[in-house]
């Protein structure tokens, strides 16, 4: 019965949807580690970040780096690791949107129509496979906790209010915003009886313990190093527009973020427009939910941008985690369609997923060979920089401590040299001081850094006399006699036909290297041979 039950699962048209979609995001996430030469600046900065477990890491929340450190601990640091997180993260989401059409009870079509509309969102297609980290988790989380209030409130049990109380905090963890999500999801629910009866039920507190459990280190964490948490809304643009122009560029980013899919979905739905379905939240409580929920949240968005960001710019990131579920929702107000139109719906789609595979390639190659009048700086690719790296360094020597101020440089180091301490130095530390300055409080209270290790310094560019000062002390050159840094100068022949010219200073370190059982090459990272 068992076999049975499992062999009419796995032939359901929703298994094999998400299984063909799992398929396709391998096959765009391998395409793209076997052209790419480099590493975005979301992974990047994974990378660098993933060296420690701390309780925050900066103005973004810790969830994504611990996944990410617990796949290089598994898998080592590569790009593979990366790309595994990351094509499990987008599987999950189409599967929980898969389930929540089921929670829905929706006709075929309509489940057709909503999961080929994210192909037709190019933040969802494009963006979240190519650069995006946490917001691709804080939607992951936005899309299971959505479907477990659902679950919860035709089921009301203790498990499902701990999992609302697990996902609250697992999103919050993943992107601030998310408190936007959780907040509209209560006032959306108070305007329906059974969702009102879901947070009025004594097990909700349950919940509220779980969330707050779970947030608490995290948040003493920013309360204690507000300059690194709030960093990143200091670096947020400001708009030139009056006082009611405000709400209405919120608006736009949204529309920017769901174009071009309204389009095609007001094509589709225009010739039904007085057929449309809403939902009766007496029968159909969860269709209302989702009915109701992106009116819920212009409302809170307007509150947020009036009261919070004002003339702040909106990035169009922030609206993955918020707008998840428009396709879902629009999905829920359609009568039964005539094929000819379904089919051309989801052709429509499948052009637009196979564009972004074909694209992929143009776009590598478009960012690998640069033409030499552009002025964008360069970044050596993992083979590349080990070879120099390997040219500059001394072969019997141990590299302990890379340290570079370009943040594709610094995670290509680490992914060609795991073993090594990668550091980035920043221009400007949120706090007002450099990393270095930081570094040397560190070594001179543990002892991080000593005269045995072998560092290695390595800039994009001519380096200040300031900041070698800084250096000197931060990494105990000082102890190995040395009044200055004196940089070399290393030149790499780029594709493009530009030089891509690295400053070196490498100080080897008493101890020789010691043999490395485990450094066979990973995919995605190589060793010097």
């Amino acid at each position: 019965m068992h076999q049975e039950h499992r062999r009419k699962a796995l032939h359901h048209p929703s298994t094999r949807l998400w299984l063909g979609i799992t398929l396709y995001l391998i096959v765009f996430a391998a395409l793209r580690i076997a052209l790419n030469s480099t590493i975005s600046f979301d992974d990047a900065e994974q990378v660098l970040l993933s060296q420690d477990w701390r309780l925050g890491y900066g103005d973004q929340p810790p969830l994504y780096t611990y996944l990410t450190k617990l796949g290089f601990a598994a898998l080592g640091p590569s790009q593979t690791a990366l790309a595994i997180l990351k094509v499990g993260l987008l599987s999950s989401c189409v599967g929980g949107l898969l389930l929540l059409s089921r929670e829905l009870k929706l006709r075929a079509d309509q489940t057709i129509i909503a999961i080929s509309s994210y192909a037709l969102i190019p933040q969802f297609i494009w963006t979240s496979q190519t650069s995006l980290s946490h917001s691709v988790l804080a939607t992951t989380m936005g899309i299971f906790l959505l479907l477990v209030l659902v679950r919860t409130e035709r089921q009301p049990s203790v498990l499902n209010f701990l999992l609302l109380g697990i996902l609250a905090a697992a999103g919050l963890l993943s992107k601030y915003n998310f408190l936007i999500l959780i907040g509209t999801l209560i006032a959306t629910g108070l305007t329906i009886e059974r969702f009102r009866a879901v947070y009025l039920n004594p097990r909700i507190l349950l919940s509220l313990g779980t969330t707050s459990a779970l947030v608490a280190p995290h948040l003493q964490w920013c309360l204690a190093n507000a300059s690194d948490s709030l960093y990143g809304w200091t670096d947020y643009e400001v708009m030139r527009l009056p006082f009611w122009a405000w709400p209405l560029s919120g608006f736009v980013m949204a529309m920017v973020f769901l174009s071009p899919y309204w389009l095609g979905f007001s094509v589709l739905a225009w010739p039904h427009r007085h057929e449309l379905k809403i939902a009766n939240p007496t029968r159909h409580p969860a269709r209302a939910l989702l009915q109701r929920l992106p009116l819920a949240m212009a409302a809170t968005m307007l509150l947020v941008i009036v009261l919070v960001t004002q003339e702040k710019v909106i990035r169009v990131h922030w609206f993955h985690s918020l707008l998840f579920y428009v396709p879902l929702s629009a999905a829920t107000l359609l009568p039964p369609l005539e094929k000819r139109r379904l089919k051309g719906f989801a052709s429509l789609s499948m052009i637009a997923a196979l564009a972004a595979l074909i694209a992929l390639p143009a776009q590598m190659a478009s960012s690998t060979l640069i033409p030499r009048h552009q002025k964008k700086k360069l970044a050596p690719s993992i083979s590349e920089l080990t070879a120099a790296i390997a040219a500059i360094t001394t072969p019997s020597a141990a590299i302990d401590v890379i340290v570079t101020s370009n943040i594709k440089v610094a995670a290509n180091a680490r992914l060609a040299f795991p073993r090594a301490r990668v550091i980035r130095l920043a221009k400007e530390h949120p706090a007002g001081n450099s990393v270095a300055d930081r570094h040397a409080s560190d070594s001179g209270s543990r002892g991080q850094f000593h005269g045995a290790q072998g560092v290695l310094l390595l800039f994009d560019s001519p380096v200040a006399p300031e900041v070698s000062s800084r250096l000197l002390k931060a990494f105990a050159l000082r102890d190995r006699g040395l009044p200055k840094l004196d940089f070399n100068r290393h030149v790499i022949q780029h594709p493009s036909g530009r030089d891509i010219i690295l400053y070196y200073s490498w100080f080897p370190g008493a101890r020789p290297t010691r043999p490395d059982r485990n450094s066979r090459p990973r995919s995605g990272s190589t060793h010097p041979g």
